[in-house]
């Protein structure tokens, strides 16, 4: 990803809090955004036959997530919460990451890049190891 593309990235990514056990996306529904895991976790579950659902996953500090259901044009793969504690995430909203792609689009355009760009912003906006933002 080259500098033009990181800084249009960097001028649309929001904030977001996410609450205990608060539901962030609902697997089936339709991907609007992808996001970073800037502090705290998110976990991660997949529905089972007769209404249950298993937690596959938790994820943490720069994890991404939610990112490939903006590429794909799929529904969701599984439903995202936080975890024990609130959560802060970096969001990419479609209509941002269609402009992005389209803008920035080359024959060698992957989601790779922006993925560790995304990743590399994330630690350049809070640091190896972040601290929750302070609330507004």
């Amino acid at each position: 990803m080259n500098e033009r593309e990181l800084q249009a990235l960097v001028h649309v990514l929001k904030r977001r809090r996410l609450l205990p056990r608060e539901t962030l996306f609902v697997e089936g529904s339709p991907a609007r955004s992808a996001f970073v895991v800037a502090h705290g976790t998110v976990g991660i579950h997949k529905n089972l036959v007769g209404g249950k659902s298993e937690r596959i996953a938790e994820l943490g500090h720069g994890a991404l997530l939610g990112h490939v259901a903006l590429i794909d044009h799929r529904p969701r793969s599984a439903t995202a919460c936080g975890g024990e504690e609130p959560a802060w995430l970096l969001e990419l909203q479609r209509a941002d990451f269609e402009r992005i792609r389209e803008s920035c689009m080359r024959a060698d355009w992957s989601w790779t890049g922006p993925a560790r760009a995304y990743r590399e912003l994330y630690a350049e906006l809070l640091g190896p190891t972040p601290a929750p933002p302070a609330q507004a």
